[in-house]
């Protein structure tokens, strides 16, 4: 089970940022260089890139009860094939599955799962992992031609074998599209507006979410509002705005504010 955090904090995950560190840790761990004249002086250190939080973002907003969800292209193993077999027919069922599963594995991170477990087992364990794309058949399926696929999410379909790759792209492009309007759901359910300071620190104080505010750039109004304890966190590439500024009141830009962790 993946547990989120509870999504009426005002928190955000501080991710693939740049920070400028000054000597911080430097002095904590003496870390030092010798400059040109042979005296000792504490590193400045900055940060950048992605961290494992960002990881970590994923498996929160995404994950269920049953295990991890995973987006297609971050996936270890993107399709896993459950043959399903019963009164010895594994050579046969295999015979005519794993040629489908040759024919998507160069395309595709694939698993051929052919070990003793019973199929609801190896549901439960490819789920819990996180796995995108399920294709499973039996011999029944096998002869009539055609496979199942199933998404994380818990889309079926039914494919002919001869289709297979072709419907491989566009399910898992529908899979992909589904996962990002859950995840956009979550998000915007998450913001708030605000038109003043007290407005801002009235939704601070409850804790509601994220705040979309008005800044100008100035990085005294930035000043102001830590002051109330929250943080410019930017803007959303490709939906910038403009919008007065919520301190001073000056033309601005529409930005995300928040406490970042």
């Amino acid at each position: 089970m993946i547990r989120r955090p509870p999504r009426s904090t005002l928190s955000s995950s501080s991710a693939a940022s740049d920070v400028y560190k000054r000597q911080n840790f430097s002095k904590a761990y003496d870390v030092k260089y010798s400059d040109e004249s042979g005296s000792q002086i504490y590193a400045q250190q900055t940060s950048y890139g992605i961290s494992m939080r960002a990881l970590a973002a994923v498996l929160g907003v995404h994950g269920d009860d049953r295990g991890l969800v995973l987006p297609y292209p971050i996936a270890p193993v993107q399709v896993v094939f459950v043959p399903i077999y019963s009164k010895g027919n594994e050579n046969e069922v295999d015979s005519a599955l794993l040629p489908v599963f040759d024919g998507l594995k160069a395309a595709y991170r694939c698993v051929y799962d052919n070990s003793a477990k019973r199929p609801g087992e190896k549901y439960y364990y490819w789920e819990m992992k996180g796995v995108p794309i399920r294709v499973e058949a039996g011999m029944r399926d096998l002869s009539a031609g055609k496979v199942t696929i199933v998404d994380r999410l818990g889309g079926r379909h039914e494919v002919p074998i001869g289709s297979a790759a072709q419907k491989m792209d566009e399910i898992i492009s529908q899979y992909g599209a589904q996962l990002a309007g859950k995840a956009r759901a979550i998000f915007e359910g998450m913001v708030r507006d605000a038109s003043s300071l007290d407005e801002l620190a009235l939704i601070r104080e409850e804790k509601r979410g994220m705040i979309r505010a008005g800044w100008c750039g100035d990085m005294q109004c930035a000043d102001r509002l830590k002051e109330l304890a929250v943080d410019i966190l930017g803007t959303e590439k490709g939906c910038e705005r403009e919008r007065a500024c919520i301190v001073c009141g000056k033309k601005g830009t529409e930005v995300y504010t928040g406490k970042p962790y």
